[in-house]
């Protein structure tokens, strides 16, 4: 009798552990698990009847910080401010003017919140000035810069910054701001004809600097102490090679596809966006597709495609959040959250 109720519960006991193992393999080889793309604030209108002093009116935006609360900086360009706003799209404040005093900005590429001192950077003069302010626009220092700093760079420490140097040798480095010294160099950056250097985006995430080089369908990670690359590791879309559009006096490359590592809720994951050009000459944007892959072990897996209408560059990322802006059909930011 014992024997038969042991047998009963073993029984048992297998049929909740296989039922359990098809629970799980169903659910991996079936459906995948819901993604929720929500579009938390838009930024921008197109100024119709509004006022030239309106916060929400920008004249060309070139980039899109975050601090520790999620605040949103936008950097305009053609105004030479900073506007600020919270991380609804509440309007806090206006910063800056056009100029070359100490509170003023001139021709501003890029503003980084360097999350070490919390202070707010804004890459002016073409490049070669990086001038340091605190969160209310408070002027604390100006560092001028031994070459032109590209487009993109963010801060691995309060006094040090990696980007790409785009005069000399294209390769990934580390700029101590105190010393005015670079400490380190790592991978080369392989260059595409008509494409400025310095837009590559890069993360740091347990000792590995991840990058997505400029058309490829990869992420390359690297060893951030002795800069060998430890990680190639393939993005499961399409390669279409640039084509480069000429005319009379002018010529660029027009990318197909540019993937860009960022991290959400610490985690890594790749926005890659896909372009498609017209014939015209010079040739025109006709179509962007951003979708969004997440790092599992040594794959790249596709979790959602964003929806459309935010076909936008990525400014920053905060908590479960991308900070995206664009100029279709006018400037504007767009905060998009991503729940899984």
């Amino acid at each position: 009798m014992k024997d038969i109720k042991r047998f009963r519960v073993f029984i048992i006991l297998v049929s909740v552990f296989c039922l359990a193992i098809f629970t799980l393999f169903s659910r991996g080889a079936g459906q995948a698990k819901k993604v929720n793309v929500r579009v938390v604030a838009q930024i921008g209108h197109s100024g119709d009847n509004s006022s030239a002093d309106d916060p929400c009116l920008f004249s060309q935006i070139r980039s899109a910080a975050c601090d520790a609360e999620g605040n949103v900086y936008v950097l305009d360009y053609k105004d030479a401010c900073v506007k600020v706003f919270d991380q609804s799209g509440r309007f806090l404040r206006k910063m800056f003017r056009e100029g070359r005093g100490p509170e003023e900005i001139e021709v501003p590429y890029r503003a980084v919140i360097n999350k070490y001192s919390n202070h707010l950077f804004v890459l002016d003069m073409y490049g070669y000035e990086l001038k340091e302010f605190d969160l209310l626009g408070k002027y604390i220092n100006v560092f001028h810069l031994p070459h032109q700093i590209g487009i993109f760079f963010d801060f691995i420490d309060k006094d040090k910054f990696i980007f790409i140097n785009a005069e000399t040798d294209e390769r990934i480095r580390v700029l101590n701001l105190r010393s005015m010294e670079f400490e380190k160099g790592l991978a080369k950056v392989e260059p595409v004809p008509g494409v400025v250097f310095g837009g590559q985006r890069f993360v740091i995430k347990d000792g590995i600097l991840w990058t997505c080089h400029n058309d490829e369908t990869k992420l390359t990670g690297y060893n951030f102490d002795s800069g060998k690359e430890v990680e190639r590791i393939p993005i499961p879309e399409k390669y279409e090679k640039y084509v480069i559009d000429k005319g009379d006096i002018w010529w660029a490359a027009r990318l197909r596809q540019v993937a860009q590592p960022i991290i959400l809720n610490d985690s890594l994951y790749v926005l890659f966006t896909r372009w498609g050009w017209t014939s015209d000459k010079p040739a025109k944007e006709k179509s962007r597709d951003l979708s969004l892959y997440r790092l599992n072990g040594k794959r790249l897996e596709k979790i959602t495609d964003l929806p459309e209408g935010s076909f936008m560059f990525l400014g920053d990322t905060w908590q479960n959040r991308l900070i995206l802006y664009g100029d279709d059909p006018y400037p504007q930011v767009k905060i998009l959250e991503i729940t899984e």
